[in-house]
């Protein structure tokens, strides 16, 4: 073989290895895209599905359901350098629980939740006491402790920015998702 030929082989051999890889089509996003949200309502005389009393509620998106709205549980405040669960704190685990009863196979994660003052160390482990607390409660009203896992994260997701007392009470939380 001469050396034009062998140059004419490896370009066929090249354009055929390119062709054999080139990509796929790729599906368009409406036949991937997950089905709607499943949305817990109730319905009223009025024809209207509020949320359950003490739960506020997000908007989804017009493209996924134009009138339907996704619960959000609310979410727990400790006075200062505190892990005792507060009457208003109570009421609040209580709505909460009534939701985790409607939907038995809901997880949730409870997340402990401090202000910027306070060490490190110490922020984590009250930011965990919190969320023990919180969780023993719900568990004390009768949701599953299997069904609830409590992390700390101290200081380090604030939920407000600031150094006054305004950021801080907003910072020392217990959160559930």
């Amino acid at each position: 073989m001469n050396k034009s030929t062998i140059s004419l082989f490896a370009a066929f051999v090249c354009l055929l290895t390119l062709n054999a890889c080139a990509k796929k089509p790729v599906a368009p996003v409406a036949e991937i895209a997950p089905a709607a949200p499943v949305v817990l309502t109730q319905a009223t005389d009025s024809g209207e599905a509020p949320a359950p009393a003490g739960l506020s509620t997000e908007p989804v998106s017009e493209a996924a359901a134009p009138t339907v709205s996704l619960l959000k549980l609310e979410k727990v405040f400790f006075e200062f350098d505190a892990y005792t669960l507060t009457p208003q704190a109570r009421e609040i685990l209580a709505r909460n629980a009534e939701w985790l009863r409607k939907d038995p196979a809901a997880r949730l994660t409870i997340e402990g939740h401090c202000d910027e003052r306070g060490a490190d160390e110490y922020n984590l482990a009250l930011g965990q006491r919190r969320a023990d607390a919180a969780k023993n409660y719900l568990v004390s009203l009768g949701i599953a402790a299997e069904r609830l896992t409590g992390i700390s994260y101290g200081e380090e997701r604030p939920a407000a920015a600031g150094s006054n007392e305004n950021a801080w009470s907003q910072n020392r939380r217990a959160e559930l998702r």
